[in-house]
């Protein structure tokens, strides 16, 4: 009877900490920017980053998308990449069709009306922009 009960209890264990730890998880996620004023400025990559960052200084906070993969490998956005876009301001990008498709997947995806796409690369005159 006793070795009955342990596997009762041992079962229900089994069962209910998964669960509970699921539940648990499934609360609203934290923002990923931070509480100070300005805008909050999302850039594709490193190099776009460097710009924009040196530009906003203490004035507006700036994120970066591709942290670990570049803008070749960069296929879906991930939970990361929509909490950031669900609330920024600003997504500069390339604009060259590097990270057109990614960036413009994220800004649909995110469901942020106020999100602004910006692909830097359109501001190129089209004479002075070459193939390679």
């Amino acid at each position: 009877m006793l070795a009955l009960a342990r596997r009762f209890a041992y079962g229900w264990l089994m069962l209910t900490v998964p669960l509970l730890t699921s539940v648990a998880g499934c609360g609203k996620k934290p923002s990923p920017w931070q509480d100070q004023p300005g805008p909050k400025v999302l850039v594709s990559f490193a190099p776009i980053y460097s710009f924009v960052k040196s530009v906003a200084g203490d004035r507006g906070q700036v994120e970066i998308l591709m942290t670990t993969n570049g803008p070749h490998e960069a296929k879906d956005p991930g939970d990361i990449e929509l909490r950031l876009a669900a609330e920024a301001d600003l997504l500069f990008h390339n604009g060259l069709e590097l990270d057109d498709a990614f960036c413009t997947k994220l800004s649909k995806a995110a469901g942020n009306s106020r999100l602004k796409l910006v692909a830097l690369g359109t501001a190129i005159p089209e004479s002075d922009l070459l193939e390679g």
